[in-house]
């Protein structure tokens, strides 16, 4: 799925592991396997060209609505790295500029591997502007490195409810920018 452009409305993936640094850039489902899970993991960045912001480098990167379905885990990198580029990496899961549909969906390891002095580690982060609508619902977050949930948003109707959110290091949602409408549940 990497480097590769594709047009449609609706993708379903298939039990299995796939390649991150996904960009999205039209409107987009994607739909976790009926049986199994579909584990979508992070790769080191080499080429930043079309990220929507180049100081994070998510999973999957979003400027067009994105909404996520049943069965998918967004992972991050395993296995230790000394590569200076690498842990100078903000490691994020979903990054996301326009709307954003979480809904059963885990997010691992989104973190440096060992655990680095940058604090880097964001499973999702939705920015946008006052239209976005943000909904995180019976998702699981584990084993992040700095804040499970960023928004920052002005005035969007954001709605995060029955979440799992466990790690030992820093744990929060975090809603800031003057958020229309929040309801963390």
């Amino acid at each position: 799925m990497q480097k590769q452009e594709i047009h449609f409305d609706t993708l379903r993936l298939a039990a299995g592991e796939y390649s991150g640094n996904i960009i999205i850039n039209e409107a987009l489902t994607i739909e976790g396997p009926a049986e199994g899970e579909a584990v979508i993991k992070y790769q080191p960045v080499t080429d930043t060209s079309g990220l929507v912001n180049s100081g994070y480098y998510p999973v999957i990167s979003a400027t067009a609505p994105l909404t996520m379905n049943g069965n998918i885990i967004v992972a991050g990198p395993v296995g230790a790295s000394t590569d200076y580029d690498y842990l100078h990496q903000y490691i994020t899961g979903v990054l996301s500029e326009n709307n954003l549909n979480l809904n059963g969906i885990t997010f691992k390891d989104i973190r440096h591997d060992p655990i680095s002095g940058m604090q880097c580690g964001l499973p999702i982060v939705a920015n946008g502007n006052e239209t976005t609508e943000v909904n995180i619902i019976n998702c699981e977050i584990v084993d992040f490195q700095k804040q499970a949930i960023r928004i920052q948003t002005p005035n969007a109707k954001v709605t995060i409810s029955n979440n799992t959110i466990t790690s030992g290091r820093i744990k929060n949602v975090q809603v800031k920018a003057f958020a229309k409408s929040a309801y963390v549940i």
